[in-house]
């Protein structure tokens, strides 16, 4: 299988990345590791007009890679500790949780919304097409948040802010526990 659903305590191995290190453009060396985790937020209509709606969470395996110099000890890479080069990785798979709990709790709140209204044909296309437009800038905000982290961060290689990070994060997975990734939002 190439990808891995976010499951609850389970966490990116190094054999989990298969891809080749990539070269950056503008400086010419390759990064440390690169992690590619997608949110996908899909969603239909039954004949009894139940609404499904899922959003998955996938760690794609040969979209990622771990710089093998991690893993044999190769004297030019700037960290030496892969597990803190992993954990970091494994953050951003984490952030792309966080995002994916956030449009599950937005979709409920539509949903609770939706049922206790009386049926408005204007009203539901016109709330339905905010909840899509809000779900789009979470997925935005997704991307603009990972850019953030790797800054402040720097990749992963200051160990404060790592920290700090980590510490947010779990916090905000912790207080959206009841949206969290199911084993069966993957089948």
């Amino acid at each position: 299988m190439n990808s891995i659903c976010w499951q609850e305590n389970q966490r990116l191995k190094q054999r989990d990345f298969t891809a080749s290190p990539e070269i950056l453009p503008t400086v010419g060396k390759p990064f440390l590791a690169s992690s590619y985790s997608e949110v996908r937020v899909w969603s239909f209509t039954t004949a009894e007009q139940k609404v499904v709606f899922n959003v998955t969470v996938r760690f794609l395996k040969d979209k990622s890679w771990f710089d093998p110099g991690q893993t044999q000890g190769n004297f030019i890479s700037v960290v030496r500790n892969p597990e803190r080069l992993l954990a970091h990785e494994q953050l951003h798979f984490d952030l792309a949780e966080l995002i994916a709990r956030r449009i599950r709790k937005l979709h409920a709140a539509y949903q609770a919304k939706r049922n206790s209204l009386p049926p408005d044909p204007l009203r539901a296309g016109l709330q339905q097409a905010l909840l899509r437009e809000e779900i789009k800038c979470l997925l935005q905000d997704r991307r603009a948040l990972d850019d953030l982290y790797d800054v402040e961060t720097n990749h992963g290689l200051l160990t404060e802010p790592q920290q700090v990070w980590q510490q947010r994060v779990a916090r905000e997975l912790e207080t959206l526990k009841d949206f969290r990734s199911k084993e069966t939002d993957c089948l």
